[in-house]
């Protein structure tokens, strides 16, 4: 069915989203609601009682309800029954057979695709937050309802750990302490599956560093990365124009990373613990919920954390303007290969929400109601590219007959900039497009670096111009998207395309200097599998 009660036009302002109807207005069209800052708005104590509020109700629905807990964290994704060994303890009914609309999330797809991953989550937990705030009103599962007026106070906050370093209080805490509106029993927004060191209260570091080698000239020089700082340095990926790279560019940043740190698979403090996994009905090292695909989405921060990405989405589309059909058809692949993953549950109507073509789904993506308290925006200095439509051009090809294993010590790729011929023109724009196959590694992170030749090679303070992203891989090599990456080759069985501004790089080196030289180095690679340069390209846009 197509849902009846969001607006249809879209509009974009520097600081929120403004959702305006086309033709005029309706009786039954509601208000927008305000998505806050978790840490610091005035509002956040409230809007997070009341989400605890909430989620205490839908966590007592039998999981077969499409509006339980349990049901709309396996409509992101959810183990299988093997995974579980054999048996849910938190949903005896799922015996091995998905129900309706579970498994839908398009995690890590090929560019062709790629699209879906902004689309999808912002309609996912837009009905999210429409059926939470619907149980706040009306009750359930033997709650009574809190009525209109209180309910109309809750949308789902944001955790803005670019800046906010600390988790939100309401989080850490397993005793529901709630006295506005109380809460008996344990804190619903509380899961111990997460990272120890977030639970214990202890904020993310931006200063922590990881050390690299790299070879220059045959002579190994050591290196170090301000790994969470750049993983979450939005300019990275809010610089990117292209719709389809942006995405990619903060899927693979700040969304992989931040699923990875909250799921304690990062930090080293936390890699040395077992988590226990109650999705999974296991323990060990990095298995918080967040951490991987199939719990990530019964964990309450979830919606947090996506809440904060699709914020940045909001800032590109404020940038750049919205995501055009043209776009969708172009990276969202064909429509009849992705209906089936665009249906979500509305409570208020009980009943499914689908969509009958692209145009549709993307229209209700810009017509949800809400705006955020604020969006981030580019640094000083970096400029806004608003023509999407760039010419394109290929300055140089490292196209391996062999695919290039990369080494704990980074070897360069010669990147010849012989064919550039915008090197000095500041509206001109530099991006590296770079193949990887992989294997079987879940919380690996590489980091794509240049260094001039003047560089101070052993120092940890490197021009962050030339250290252009650290990337993860959260979810890529899961059983549920291995048609989507497959690989034949052993070791190279998954395939995955990462995207690099290198402009200020290379407008910086010297004009007699010819060439770029790319470093791409493990972090913490250890035992790890291996990652496989398979292709890189080089474009000049302008």
């Amino acid at each position: 069915m197509k849902p009846t009660h969001i607006l249809t036009c879209l509009t974009l302002a520097c600081c929120s989203l403004y959702f305006v109807a086309c033709e005029a207005p309706q009786p039954d069209i509601p208000p927008s609601f305000e998505r806050v800052d978790a840490n610091t708005s005035p509002k956040a104590g409230t809007v997070l009682n009341l989400y605890a509020y909430g989620m205490n109700i839908i966590r007592s629905l039998d999981c077969t309800d499409p509006a339980s807990w349990y049901y709309q964290g396996s409509m992101h994704a959810v183990p299988s029954i093997e995974e579980m060994g054999g048996y849910d303890s938190l949903c005896p009914s799922y015996t091995g057979t998905p129900m309706r609309a579970w498994n839908s999330c398009p995690h890590m797809f090929p560019t062709n695709q790629q699209l879906n991953f902004l689309t999808w989550h912002r309609l996912y937990i837009y009905y999210y937050e429409l059926n939470i705030r619907h149980f706040i009103a009306n009750g359930g599962a033997g709650f009574s309802g809190l009525g209109e007026e209180v309910a109309n106070q809750f949308s789902l906050p944001y955790w803005d750990y670019t800046n906010q370093a600390d988790m939100p209080t309401a989080f850490l805490n397993k005793a529901s302490n709630y006295t506005t509106y109380p809460i008996e029993g344990i804190n619903p927004l509380y899961e111990a599956g997460r990272s120890p060191t977030l639970l214990e209260g202890e904020g993310i570091d931006y200063a922590s560093t990881d050390g690299i080698a790299v070879n220059v000239n045959g002579e190994v020089k050591n290196l170090c990365v301000r790994t969470m700082q750049q993983a979450l340095d939005y300019d990275d990926f809010l610089s990117l124009h292209q719709v389809s790279e942006f995405s990619r560019g903060m899927e693979d940043r700040l969304h992989n990373v931040m699923h990875d740190y909250i799921g304690g698979a990062v930090d080293p403090a936390d890699t040395s613990t077992k988590i226990y996994n109650r999705i999974f009905q296991g323990s060990k090292s990095g298995y918080g919920l967040m951490a991987y695909i199939p719990s990530a989405g019964f964990d309450p921060i979830f919606f947090l954390h996506h809440s904060n990405v699709d914020r940045m989405f909001a800032a590109w589309e404020s940038l750049y303007d919205r995501i055009t059909i043209e776009e969708m058809n172009q990276y969202a692949g064909v429509w009849d290969s992705i209906q089936s993953r665009y249906q979500f549950w509305d409570a208020a109507t009980d009943s499914w929400v689908t969509y009958g073509n692209m145009q549709e789904m993307l229209d209700a993506a810009h017509a949800v109601q809400y705006t955020y308290e604020s969006l981030p925006t580019l640094s000083t200095g970096v400029p806004v590219l608003r023509n999407r439509n760039l010419v394109k051009q290929e300055v140089h090809t490292i196209d391996t007959e062999e695919p290039e294993m990369l080494n704990q010590v980074g070897d360069p790729f010669e990147v010849s900039l012989a064919q550039a011929t915008a090197r000095q023109d500041t509206n001109a724009r530099y991006k590296l497009e770079i193949d990887l196959s992989f294997s079987m590694n879940m919380f690996q992170q590489l980091v794509v670096l240049t260094i001039p030749p003047d560089q101070d090679w052993s120092a940890c303070d490197i021009d962050p111009d030339f250290v252009h992203s650290v990337n993860a891989f959260f979810g890529s090599t899961h059983a549920m998207h291995a048609g989507m990456h497959g690989k034949n080759a052993l070791g190279k069985e998954f395939g995955h395309q990462i995207f690099v501004d290198v402009t200020h790089a290379v407008q910086k080196l010297p004009e007699e200097q010819d060439k770029l030289e790319v470093f791409i180095v493990p972090i913490r690679g250890g035992d790890r599998p291996s990652f496989f340069v398979e292709k890189m390209v080089l474009y000049e846009y302008q």
